[in-house]
């Protein structure tokens, strides 16, 4: 559908989901339309016109809400499982200071290449030890072969896989390096046949997180850009993420009880979900306003001794 604003045309685009076998798209959107559907994005608005390539695509069902203006439709999502979704495969990223942005750039290289399926699959990242993680949780381990691999994973199903670089002075090119033919970071020659013999052997039952059909209830509660809340009910532990941005210094806990936040995907929120009904709390909590809030305290506690010792004289 087209929009204008102050007489600029604006195209409404709808994001597609290409399977495995898609072949009549180029690369570059393929992994543009993956990286937005992985953020749970159905429509977005652009000022180039639509791709033919991308009309043999259907749009996956979904709740919405549509509002017709002069200009056009806008469009928008209302349904919680399209913010917070759930998975049976979940693998742990291993390698050298984690949550650096390399190593984000490293999980997005496999999220974005053509045998990850975004509906099935999901790589967690984390700085946690990993001596002190419950190891059963996951599906699989990815380790980047500039570390070792940890005792506790060797009779696991896992993969080391090695890594090659292209230069790019800043962060930004960097980052969005991820959909061109020369990205800063990608697996090099003959890791991707590796990495698909992974995500098969993934797919055995032993490797699944549950074998009976798990279809969580997600209602959302409260939403703030410091605050998120909803309710989980899940006939089996499950994997969820919530399609925003990771970073640092966000908790989380399920019934006031503390749990590990992952990076989802090299750029999501996620973690680990028990069976039952649960009510899950996440909250951005900054080191940096309590270190102020601490000093503020102290200059005022340390003015109002000076202040008495001087009405005392």
């Amino acid at each position: 559908f087209q929009l204008s604003y102050q007489q600029m045309p604006l195209f409404g685009m709808t994001v597609p989901y290409f399977g495995l076998n898609d072949s009549n798209i180029n690369d570059f959107l393929r992994k543009k339309y993956t990286y937005l559907r992985l953020m749970n994005v159905f429509y977005y608005v652009t000022t180039n016109q639509y791709d033919d390539k991308a009309t043999n695509y259907t749009t996956p069902v979904f709740s919405q809400q549509k509002k017709s203006t002069e200009d056009g439709t806008i469009y928008k999502i209302n349904n919680p499982n399209s913010f917070i979704s759930s998975f049976s495969h979940v693998f742990l990223f291993i390698g050298k200071d984690t949550l650096h942005d390399f190593n984000a750039l490293k999980v997005k290289s496999l999220v974005l290449s053509k045998n990850f399926d975004i509906q099935k699959y999901v790589i967690f990242s984390t700085d946690e030890d990993i001596s002190k993680l419950d190891l059963s949780q996951f599906s699989g381990f990815i380790i980047d072969d500039v570390v070792s691999v940890p005792d506790k994973i060797k009779h696991t199903n896992y993969i080391t896989l090695h890594f090659s670089y292209n230069h790019y002075d800043y962060v930004s090119q960097r980052s969005n390096s991820v959909f061109v033919d020369n990205p800063a970071v990608y697996l090099a020659k003959n890791e991707q046949k590796k990495f698909d013999t992974f995500l098969q052997k993934a797919d055995l039952p032993s490797n699944i997180l549950s074998q009976e059909k798990n279809n969580p209830t997600i209602k959302l509660l409260t939403f703030t850009p410091e605050k998120l809340i909803f309710s989980v009910t899940t006939a089996n532990q499950t994997a969820i993420t919530i399609a925003d941005t990771y970073f640092p210094n966000w908790y989380a806990t399920i019934d006031k009880n503390s749990t590990s936040v992952f990076m989802s995907d090299g750029l999501l929120k996620g973690m680990f979900v028990p069976k039952g009904m649960h009510i899950v709390t996440l909250e951005f909590k900054p080191v940096f306003f309590y270190i102020g809030a601490l000093i503020t305290i102290i200059s005022v506690v340390t003015i109002g001794i000076f202040l008495y010792k001087m009405y005392k004289k």
